[in-house]
């Protein structure tokens, strides 16, 4: 892994008040295009009390659910096997960095009726319909600075690329097992952008080179931004993805977090 591809960290979030003539998507295009990440950006419609409901919804779920009866919430849907993983509804990674999350697509209540007869009760119900609206709101924020994009950046097509690949944009709740250290090594993530809506406590960290910095997520409607392997590879390397990890500053208490993954599949 060479961490020296990382993107500069934008270390100074952006005034309160935008230039003159700027909107915020238009703002989130230009330093996306410019390499500014992660930045900060603020997501209309984003509700706080959703955040706690898709937080508290997946807790609920550990209590009630038995570890042996996991196996039948996760299911692997065939997708795009070069940029995306083929898993919906709750899966337990125990290999390296032990947690368990729930991937949310609009289809999971029907993908989990159909292929594992599972009864959705109507807490569950609630559960899944608060984290829709987590992302159809981080969705038209997406397809908003995708269009600015294309304004100051034309021929890549990204508003395109994020509508056509509409039934591929996740939303992961995440719950770790507390474990002092590093619980996420870095990485990049395989979507175009990510959206790094809530966290329990700091602990993301960005690279700048070989410089390791930490984040800090903006409260509700806030989020932090980050490029992913998709753009990278639409632009051939003109927008890197990021390298990022976490870690556990809480080790006492299980850690959550909250993430959007938006696709652009490259052509």
């Amino acid at each position: 892994m060479d961490l020296a591809r990382a993107v500069p960290y934008q270390r100074e979030l952006w005034p309160s008040s935008l230039p003159a003539g700027r909107n915020d998507h238009e703002l989130t295009a230009l330093q996306i295009l410019a390499g500014d990440m992660p930045l900060p950006i603020t997501i209309n419609g984003l509700k706080r009390r959703d955040i706690n409901a898709a937080k508290n919804g997946l807790i609920r779920f550990l209590k009630e659910v038995p570890l042996e009866e996991l196996a039948r919430w996760t299911l692997n849907v065939p997708r795009d096997p070069e940029f995306d993983e083929d898993d919906d509804g709750v899966m337990l990674k125990s290999e390296t960095d032990r947690k368990v999350y729930l991937h949310y697509r609009p289809d999971l209540k029907t993908l989990l009726q159909e292929h594992r007869s599972i009864e959705i009760t109507d807490w569950q119900c609630k559960w899944f319909k608060s984290c829709n609206r987590i992302r159809t709101a981080c969705m038209n924020y997406l397809y908003e600075f995708a269009r600015q994009m294309d304004i100051q950046q034309p021929g890549y097509d990204f508003e395109a690329r994020a509508r056509e690949n509409a039934t591929q944009h996740v939303v992961r709740v995440l719950n770790y097992v507390p474990r002092e250290g590093i619980i996420a090594k870095p990485h990049t993530d395989r979507c175009a952008i990510t959206f790094h809506l809530a966290e329990s406590a700091s602990g993301l960290c960005a690279y700048r080179g070989f410089e390791r910095v930490p984040c800090a997520t903006p409260p509700t409607p806030g989020a932090l931004c980050f490029t992913g392997q998709q753009l990278e590879r639409i632009t051939h390397g003109a927008i890197p993805a990021v390298y990022h990890e976490v870690e556990d500053n809480t080790p006492d208490k299980p850690r959550w977090a909250i993430v959007f993954f938006g696709k652009m599949r490259p052509k």
